[in-house]
Parts: C-alpha cells; structure tokens; sequence
C-alpha cells in the first residue's frame, strides 16, 4: 500500500512516517517543499495532509497567511495528487471556544460565527476533503504534546518562557505519540468518511503541568480562563482507545529526562 504523506518533515508528519515505515505492507513517501512538484500527478492508496498552519496564534492574528498555508495546500493538494484515500489532520478548534468540552461532539452543529478565524480554516480545509474525497478520515486534534516540540504553552514552560495564558485554564493533551497508532487502527478497520475529536478525556489546569514538570513559571494573568478539549467517546467506543492527560504529561515528562 503506497502512502504520501505531505508534511512528511514536520512534527506528528515524522511521527506517522517513523510508525509506519516499519508496517508490512506499507511504502511511505514524504511529500516536502523541496520535492513537491516531483510527485504530482502520482497515485496513491492513502494520502495523509500532515500539512498546514499548526499555530493558533498565527492562525488568529493572521488568517490570511493561516489561509494560504492551510486551506490553499488543502484544495491544491486534492488536484495535484490521485489517491483513494485522503486523510487530514484538524483540530479541535472546529468548536466554538465557549462549549463546555463534553458538548463538542463529532456531530455537533457549529455555528461559524462563534469559532476562532484558526478554527474556521480548519473547518473549511475539512469541507475541501469531504468534497473531493471518495473516502476520507479527518482527526481533530487536541493540544499535542511532544518531546520534539517547537511551540505551545508546555514548550514556553520548559524553556522558562512567559507563559501566555491563565494557570487556571484547563486543557487536554494527546501524545504525538500515539496518533499515528490511532490513524493505523482506523485504517485496519476502515473507519473511513468518518471524524473523530482526538485528545485526552480530561482536563488538567496549566498551573498542576507546571508543578508536575518541577517548574515554577509567569503565566499572563490578563488571559481569560478556558476549558480546551473534546468529546472523546466516539474514538472510545470504535478503538476502545482512552486518552488520559495527566498520563500524556507525565510520559512527556519521562521522554525530557530521559
């Protein structure tokens, strides 16, 4: 089975190529800048969109540079390369911020004009895939959290950064980790034209992750408190796959000392 994944050199485009190189089965091609024009055109079994904007803060303060790296990439990508299957990587800022976490279902009726200008990106590049994708798989993922991490909270915390947002807000995390051993498992079981919320099933506040990783950071006091997370019970019920938070942080705890 010939896999492309576009974004094959960043974060979690690493993480999914590293897992499933050592599938049977499986020929992985990473799809990067550098060799983009090289496999237009070409045909694949799974396409995995990897790609685009990951930063919310960009994404909020800049929609139109957050447009062209994600949402331009997505509906390029659907005519540049021939495939059966099309998986993309969301969030789970497709909701509007102010749902409490248990409400924001797969299902859920968003109302656009309540979600942030990232979210609404991420929601329109889903609405490409769906169009033009016979068969497709979309992850809204939570806050990732990972040793080889660039950005978000956790890494300002580690590297004694200001930590721009309220020690009291709450959030989930999924390890980057685990998320190509779930696109795996819905592969195998063909859990395609389907959404899942991946993250973790519980909500751990930024001032507890920053005592659990033995720091004792600024945080911005001016930042409103939020509940950031998902509901999780579909991923619960198809792979019986139970995300904890505090386990997440303390693996990634583990993975920066070790």
């Amino acid at each position: 089975m010939k896999v492309f994944i576009l974004g094959g050199n960043g974060l979690l485009g690493r993480r999914i190529k590293e897992f499933f190189i050592n599938k049977n089965n499986f020929k992985i091609y990473s799809i990067t800048k550098e060799n983009y024009k090289k496999f237009k055109n070409k045909k694949c079994n799974i396409f995995i969109n990897a790609n685009g904007n990951s930063s919310r803060h960009i994404g909020n303060s800049n929609p139109i540079r957050d447009f062209k790296k994600s949402i331009k990439t997505t509906y390029q990508s659907v005519f540049d390369y021939k495939f059966d299957n099309y998986i993309f990587l969301s969030s789970i800022d497709v909701y509007e911020e102010k749902n409490s976490p248990s409400l924001k279902r797969e299902n859920s009726n968003i109302n656009i004009s309540k979600i942030s200008n990232y979210g609404l990106n991420k929601l329109i590049s889903e609405n490409i895939v769906k169009h033009y994708a016979k068969k497709y798989i979309i992850l809204r993922l939570g806050p990732v959290l990972d040793s080889r991490i660039k950005k978000n909270h956790v890494y300002d915390i580690i590297n004694s950064n200001k930590v721009f947002v309220n020690k009291y807000t709450r959030t989930s995390f999924v390890s980057g980790k685990i998320i190509p051993k779930i696109l795996y498992s819905l592969i195998k079981k063909r859990k395609f034209n389907s959404t899942y919320n991946v993250c973790g099933n519980n909500l751990i506040s930024y001032n507890k992750i920053d005592k659990i990783l033995k720091f004792n950071s600024n945080f911005d006091v001016s930042k409103i408190r939020q509940a950031i997370g998902a509901n999780t019970k579909k991923l619960q019920n198809d792979l019986n796959i139970n995300i904890d938070t505090l386990d997440v942080i303390q693996d990634f705890y583990k993975d920066l000392y070790s």
